[in-house]
């Protein structure tokens, strides 16, 4: 006579890598389908952050330096102030400003305004003289270097998304 077996019996659990495979497939289309669909606005997006990022910082060092050259009339503060300038302008316009003279830096960007603050601060930097316009100066090289910041954005958020 047949004994019917009432025991349940555990079986080994085994990976299943057909559910992996189509785990990772569904994840892979997603993400594929979402940069296909929005990968130039997102890609536009981050550059308009990293843009902003850098001029807040650009800003917050430029006008440090040049609250202290005001009130301590310190020609060195005011000296470290234009490299941070040159330098802003040399990652947002992708030109050598850091090694421009100023002739060369008048060159390439051709404003009246800008060129008398740059031979104004050439003379004070390098001719060790006192100046009570300094400050006035320094922020007219603050603002142009701001204008070029809206011109780059404005090029940023005009440019095709393709």
């Amino acid at each position: 006579m047949l004994r019917a077996e009432t025991r349940l019996v555990p079986l080994s659990r085994e990976f299943n890598f057909s559910m992996l495979i189509g785990s990772v497939a569904l994840i892979i289309g997603v993400v594929g389908s979402i940069y296909w669909v929005f990968g130039q606005d997102i890609y536009k997006q981050w550059q308009l952050l990293k843009l902003q990022r850098r001029h807040l910082e650009y800003v917050r060092s430029f006008n440090r330096l040049m609250r202290s050259a005001r009130e301590k009339n310190n020609i060195k503060d005011a000296e470290k102030a234009i490299i941070i300038w040159k330098n802003y302008l040399e990652r947002l316009e992708k030109k050598p400003f850091a090694t421009y003279t100023t002739r060369e830096i008048i060159d390439n960007m051709p404003d009246d305004e800008l060129a008398d603050a740059l031979k104004n601060m050439d003379s004070i930097v390098y001719g060790q003289g006192r100046s009570a316009n300094m400050d006035v100066y320094l922020e007219v090289l603050k603002t142009g270097a701001t204008r070029l910041y809206r011109a780059k954005r404005k090029f940023v958020l005009d440019s095709p998304v393709a």
